[in-house]
C-alpha cells in the first residue's frame, strides 16, 4: 500500500473528533447493528451484553473488538489482517487504549465507592454513645429493683438518667456476648433461680435497652460474683465466692444458657492447713486469644489457670495450674495486658497490686512486682475491689473501699512494672467495679454505699483522673458494662 492511497483513505476514517465521541458515534452504530446494547461496571470489569438472541457460536466480546468490528475493521492478529491497513489498525488501538482507561477509571470509582463505605463502618465502629447497663444489689434496704440502664456521650461524658432495663434479684456481675444482643447476670444470693445457691440469668438486649429474661441456669455454688463470655459467643463462665468453685455453661445460638458443661472446686493440696483453707474464686476471665482461663482465688492466695475448650464449653487444668501471691494478699480481680505479656491483680486483704509476667503460648504466669494501692497513712477499714488495665496498655486503675479512691498506675511497656501515679477519690462511699469506656477517655466509678456512678475523664499522658462533676443515681451499683448504640 503507498502513501498516496493512505493518504486518500484517512480521511474518511480519521477526523478531528475527541475520541470519547468517536467513541461514542462507534458504539452508537454497534448498538444499531444489535451488537451492542449497554455497558455495565461489575467488580470494577467492563462488558458488553448483545440484545440479539445468543447464538450457539456467540462469545461475548470487549467493547474494542465490537467498536472495531462496528467501524468496519474486525480486530484480527498482525498477521492476518491488520498488515494491510496500517491506519485501522492504529485508530483500533486508539480505541482499545480509550476502552481500558475508561474501564480504570470505572475501577478507581468502585474502589473509592468501597474504601468510603469501610470508613463509614469504622466511624459507625468508634460509636460515640453507648448504652450502659449497670447490675446492682436489690435486697436489704437498697432501693434497686434489678438492672438498670442509660445512655453515656464518650464525646462530652455524660449519663442520661438511668431506667429500670429489668426486675431482677441482686443481678450483680454483668456479661455482654459478643455480638451485643444478649446479656448475662450472676444472681448473687442464697435463694431464687439457684436452688439455695444463687444463678445465673439470660437476657436479651431489646433496642430501646429494655432486657428480655430467656433463662438462667443454677450457679451450682453459693455467691457467684463475677462471669464472662469467652470471645466464640459459645461459653459463659462464672465464680462462686462461698462455693469456691467456677462453672462453665455452653450458650446457645439464641442466647440461652444450656446446663454447666465443666465444675471444677478449687483446692491447695500444698500448703500446710489445706483442710482448713476456704477457697473463694472472687473473678473469672480469659485470654485475649481464648485459650486461657484465669480465676482468682481469695482464698488460697493463687490465680487459677486452666485451658478452655470453646466448642464443648469445658475447662481442665493448665500446666502449671495456678500462680501464688504473697500469702495473706487474698487477690480478687484480675487483668491481662493488651499485649498479653503482664497480668495484674488486686490484692483485697494486703492491699497491694502485683504485676506477673506472662507467658502467651503456656499462659503461665510469675509474680514479679507488688506495690501499695493507697496512700501511707490511712488508719482504718480498706479493701480493694476491682483492677483494670486502660484500652492503651499504658495505666493501671486500683479501687480501694475504705479510702474510696481510685489509684492509678503508669505501666513500663517493656517490664510490666508499675509506677504510682495518684489516688484520686471516687466521689461516694464503698467504691466497687468501675469501667473505661472503649475510647480510653472516661472512666465510670461506682460507689456501692452512696448509690451513685460518678465520671471522670482520663488524662492520656499520665493516665491521672479528673472528676467532671457529672454524675447519675442508681441503688447500690456493682458492676457497669456497655454496649455501642445502633
Amino acid at each position: 500500500m503507498n502513501a498516496a492511497r493512505l493518504k486518500r483513505r484517512a480521511p474518511s476514517f480519521i477526523c478531528d473528533e475527541p475520541p470519547a465521541a468517536r467513541l461514542r458515534r462507534a458504539l452508537s452504530r454497534a448498538e444499531m447493528q444489535g451488537g451492542l446494547m449497554d455497558l455495565r461496571l461489575s467488580y470494577g470489569l467492563c462488558f458488553a451484553r448483545r440484545s440479539s438472541p445468543a447464538s450457539p457460536t456467540f462469545r461475548r466480546q470487549s467493547i474494542a473488538t465490537q467498536a472495531c468490528n462496528a467501524l468496519g475493521c474486525p480486530r484480527q492478529s498482525a498477521n492476518n489482517g491488520f498488515a494491510h491497513n496500517p491506519l485501522r489498525f492504529h485508530e483500533c488501538h486508539r480505541i482499545r487504549g480509550f476502552c481500558m482507561s475508561v474501564c480504570r477509571t470505572c475501577c478507581f470509582w468502585f474502589l473509592g465507592i468501597i474504601a468510603m463505605a469501610i470508613c463509614g463502618s469504622w466511624s459507625e465502629a468508634k460509636a460515640d454513645k453507648f448504652r450502659v447497663f449497670v447490675g446492682t444489689y436489690s435486697q436489704g434496704d437498697s432501693i434497686s429493683k434489678g438492672i438498670y440502664t442509660s445512655l453515656f456521650d464518650s464525646e462530652t461524658g455524660k449519663l442520661t438518667e438511668p431506667t429500670l432495663a429489668i426486675e431482677l434479684v441482686n443481678p450483680s456481675f454483668l456479661a455482654v456476648h459478643p455480638t451485643q444482643k444478649f446479656l448475662y447476670a450472676v444472681n448473687e444470693l442464697s435463694e431464687g433461680p439457684g436452688k439455695g445457691n444463687g444463678g445465673v440469668t439470660a437476657m436479651k438486649i431489646n433496642p430501646d435497652g429494655t432486657l428480655l429474661k430467656l433463662n438462667d441456669q443454677p450457679s451450682l455454688g453459693g455467691a457467684p460474683c463475677h462471669c464472662n463470655v469467652d470471645a466464640t459467643g459459645r461459653t459463659l463462665l462464672i465464680a462462686n465466692y462461698t462455693g469456691g468453685n467456677v462453672v462453665a455453661y455452653p450458650i446457645a445460638a439464641d442466647g440461652k444458657i444450656g446446663e454447666a458443661s465443666s465444675n471444677i472446686h478449687h483446692e491447695d493440696p500444698t500448703r500446710e492447713n489445706a483442710a482448713e483453707l476456704q477457697p473463694r474464686a472472687h473473678s473469672i476471665n480469659l485470654s485475649s486469644d481464648n485459650r486461657f482461663v484465669y480465676a482468682a482465688d481469695l482464698g488460697l492466695d493463687k490465680i487459677f489457670i486452666y485451658k478452655l475448650d470453646a466448642e464443648h464449653s469445658t475447662l481442665s487444668p493448665s500446666n502449671p495450674p495456678a500462680a501464688s501471691v504473697t500469702l495473706g494478699g487474698g487477690p480478687r480481680h484480675f487483668a491481662i495486658h493488651p499485649s498479653g505479656n503482664f497480668a495484674y491483680t488486686n490484692n483485697e486483704t494486703s492491699m497491694v497490686a502485683t504485676a506477673f509476667s506472662r507467658n502467651p503460648k503456656s499462659g503461665a504466669l510469675t509474680a514479679m512486682q507488688d506495690i501499695t494501692t493507697i496512700p501511707d497513712g490511712f488508719d482504718g477499714p480498706k479493701s480493694t475491689a476491682e483492677c483494670l488495665c486502660h484500652p492503651s496498655g499504658k495505666f493501671l486503675y486500683v479501687s480501694n473501699r475504705g479510702p474510696d479512691s481510685i489509684t492509678a498506675y503508669a505501666i513500663n511497656q517493656k517490664t510490666g512494672l508499675l509506677t504510682w501515679v495518684e489516688n484520686e477519690p471516687t466521689g461516694g462511699k464503698e467504691p466497687r467495679n468501675f469501667f473505661i469506656e472503649p475510647g480510653g477517655k472516661w472512666l465510670l466509678a461506682e460507689n456501692q454505699n452512696s448509690d451513685s456512678i460518678h465520671v471522670f475523664a482520663i488524662e492520656q499522658e499520665t493516665g491521672a483522673l479528673m472528676p467532671t462533676g457529672d454524675s447519675i443515681k442508681v441503688g447500690q451499683p456493682v458492676c457497669i458494662r456497655m454496649v455501642p448504640t445502633k
